[in-house]
């Protein structure tokens, strides 16, 4: 029969093992904790989370294609002149192009998933 002692003992053994593989996965924890931390991992992972919006890729290709339509606009409109009105309606040109342009392909694309 064992004594009260090495009960004990066998106990205080189970424990401090049990305390030994709690306190690897603290460890290991805490590490992948800091790994996360690390301002490039932050970055990247805002980087992932973007890129993987399809309401904000359609948002960035929309603006694109308004900012590139308007400027070829006004380049037509102004050409190469100097006179300051003509620029300034250039301007307005521009802007009104970039707004139409971006929400008819904002509507267009979402005419063809709805159809999808």
């Amino acid at each position: 029969m064992k004594n009260e002692n090495d009960v004990l003992k066998e106990a205080i053994l189970t424990l401090e093992g049990q305390r030994e593989v709690a306190f690897k996965a603290l460890q290991e924890q805490f590490n992948n904790s800091i790994e996360l931390l690390r301002p490039i991992n932050l970055i990247k992972s805002t980087l992932r989370e973007v890129t993987a919006s399809r309401e904000i890729n359609d948002s960035v290709v929309n603006g694109l294609a308004g900012m590139t339509a308007g400027y070829f606009t006004k380049k037509l409109v102004v050409g190469g002149s100097k006179d300051h009105l003509r620029q300034m309606f250039g301007s307005m040109v521009q802007f009104a192009t970039a707004r139409i342009v971006s929400k008819y392909v904002g509507g267009q694309r979402k005419s063809q998933e709805i159809s999808k």
